[in-house]
Order: C-alpha cells, then structure tokens, then sequence
C-alpha cells in the first residue's frame, strides 16, 4: 500500500522536473546561439568595414590615374605609399595598361627604355610557371605600374589576361561601368597564400568611354580575416570564407585552418558578404570550447534541484506513509485483543448466566449490583 501511495506523486514530480530540465536546456541552446549570432555579426561587420576601405582604396587609385595625364613610376608608388602602409593585407596594388596588338611593339620599346631593360617584353606564364613571351593577341592587359615596386618587378609586363581567371573577371569589369570586379580566388605561389584580385576600369578623358586599362588590388583575404578577427575572436570560434561561384580548384578564400575549424561543430553561422560583384559566404563555427565557456549552467541547476526535490518529497511521503502504517498495524493489534477480551468476557457471562451456582457481583461497599438467575432463584 505504500508503494502504490508513493509511486503515483514520485512520477508526476519526476516528469516535471523532466520537462524543466528539457525546457531549460532548450531556453539555453537558444540563448548561446543568440550570443554566436551577436558575435558572428560582429565579425561580419568587422570584415565588410575592411572590405570598404579597400574598395574605397581601389576606386582612389583608379581616379588618381585617370586623372594623372603623365603618369610615372615614383608619383604611382608615393599615392600608393599610405594605402599599402595602413592595408598590410593589401599585397600590391598596380595600373594594367590595355595595349592592342598592334601598338605591342611600340609599349614594348617605351617600357625598355623606361625600365633600361632592352629584352622587355610584354610576358605570360608557361605550365611550369615561368615567364615566357606572351603569344600574340588582339589585345593585352599589362601590368605597367605596380607597388611595392622592388618585391614585384618580375611582375612588370605580365598580361593578366593570359590567366583564365583573371581574364574571367576581366570579361565582366568590362561591363560594370564605374565598379569593379573581383577575380575568382587564386594561389600566390611566391606567398603561399591565397588572394583576390579587384579590378577597377580606367577610363579615358571626360567625355571618352574607352578603357585604358585597369587598376588593381591584390588582397590577401588570409591575412584580411585575421586583422578583421584579432580583436573580436573569442576561443573556440573559427571563421570560413568561401566563394560558392568560383571558377577554378580554389574556393577557400581563408588560406589558414583555425584550430575550431578542425574540432567538431557544435553551432554555426552563415552570413554572406558582397565584395564588387561577387557573393561571399562567411561561415562562423563554435567547438565545445565556445560553448562551454557561454554555458549559464542554469540547465543543470535546474536538474540538480529538482532532483533534490523529488527526494526530499520522498522522505516526506515515506515518513508520512510510514507513521500511518505504524498507527494502523497498532490499532489493528489493539482492536484484536480488545476483540479477544471481550469474547472471553462473553464466555464468561454465558458460563456464569448458565451456572447452577448462585453468583452475585458485589461492590466494595457491599451493594450487589448484578445477580445470576440461580442466586434469583435461591433467594
């Protein structure tokens, strides 16, 4: 009987302090993917305010160049001086001037001179990689400007339209106007990084919508990730950024693997980031460090003090149970023998009431006060 009291109010109590346990764990899953959508955003934010600067960086260099009619090496490299100094993600900014094939031999000569190199050639990269001649085109889109100067001279006369993937992004600056185009992520193979190029048209005088070549920012978006992030990464988040419209084998735009990269997901945020013309997606992943460490634990001492509960309602149900047990075996015991007094009582009478015998109950002070039918009879 006292299990069938205890077992009814012990489940109700244990499926309440379930579905508190549940309900909390649930609140609290909601409330640490809030702080990683507060801290993703951050981060979100932090990247597209430097993705602005350098957009605002490019289009500055393109108006400088199409305002500077007599453009020289040393004035290139002193404008680009601050914005290479302030922008250290900014591997190298450069004017490619668009020379046709036939004007090739004349820009070839003009740039021998100018750098004192007389087997200047307008250059391409052959499948191993080396600066070969480039093959004759209708056009070609050379690298004719560039800073830092001195840790990029090789790159002086290479036409960048010889790579797909420039050429690509190329193609559609020539159809944005006054915007730029980004490239496709590529692999510097001198930095063992991975970049982007941005490609700003160079138009000519006002009132003339010729091209004459593109200005262009080299940007690492390593090395961009983590001065956006330095600051503001707390542990245990890592930061993926990728293009999902990517021509090419590269799509990673990140080109360093965050230890919360590699351990197992736990949550995760998914945002995009609109650089140019193209789409970015930028992923925010939480490990077990980052969510240990915005845990408010309130699950768990909800638990621990339901259960608590649900024992002491216990004890208190098996002391209750247990002293009315106790109370009832003592009157079943005191009713028994009051019961098997009162038949002996019974026996008693019946045999007195029967007897022969004249029997007479008399009290102390000698008043009989009950008398049996033969001593009726005797008297």
């Amino acid at each position: 009987s006292r299990k069938g009291r205890l077992a009814l109010p012990m489940a109700l109590t244990l499926v309440f302090v379930g579905a508190a346990f549940f309900a909390t764990a649930s609140w609290e899953q909601q409330d640490q993917q809030r702080r990683l959508e507060t801290d993703a955003e951050l981060i979100h934010k932090r990247i597209s305010d430097r993705l602005l600067a350098h957009r605002e960086a490019l289009l500055s260099l393109r108006r400088f160049i199409e305002v500077s009619p007599e453009l020289n090496a040393s004035r290139f490299e002193s404008f680009t001086l601050s914005t290479l100094h302030d922008n250290p993600d900014i591997s190298a900014l450069s004017f490619n001037l668009q020379v046709s094939d036939a004007g090739r031999a004349a820009f070839e000569a003009d740039m021998a001179g100018r750098l004192g190199m007389p087997g200047f050639r307008i250059s391409e990269r052959n499948d191993e990689g080396r600066l070969i001649p480039a093959a004759r085109r209708n056009s070609y889109l050379v690298v004719t400007h560039i800073a830092p100067r001195e840790a990029n001279l090789p790159a002086i006369g290479f036409d960048i339209q010889s790579e797909p993937v420039r050429r690509e992004a190329i193609d559609r600056g020539l159809k944005l106007g006054r915007s730029f185009a980004v490239t496709s992520p590529i692999w510097l193979v001198q930095e063992k990084k991975v970049a982007v190029l941005a490609l700003a048209p160079v138009h000519g005088p006002v009132g003339h919508h010729a091209i004459q070549g593109f200005a262009v920012a080299v940007i690492k978006v390593g090395e961009l990730l983590e001065l956006a992030t330095r600051a503001e990464l707390p542990p245990g988040l890592g930061v993926e950024l990728s293009d999902p419209n990517a021509i090419g084998e590269t799509r990673r735009l990140d080109d360093t693997e965050s230890p919360a990269s590699r351990a197992p997901a736990r949550a995760k945020w998914a945002g995009t980031l609109d650089f140019g013309d193209r789409e970015w997606m930028l992923s925010v992943v939480a490990d077990d460090t980052y969510m240990e460490s915005n845990r408010p634990w309130v699950t768990w001492a909800v638990g621990v003090i339901g259960l608590l509960f649900a024992t002491l309602l216990q004890t208190l149900i098996l002391g209750m149970t247990g002293r009315t047990a106790l109370i009832e075996r003592q009157v079943e015991r005191q009713t028994a023998s009051l019961a098997a007094k009162n038949r002996e009582l019974a026996l008693a009478k019946i045999s007195i009431d029967n007897s022969a015998d004249a029997a007479y109950w008399v009290r102390p002070d000698a008043r009989i006060v009950r008398v049996n039918q033969a001593a009726c009879d005797m008297l």
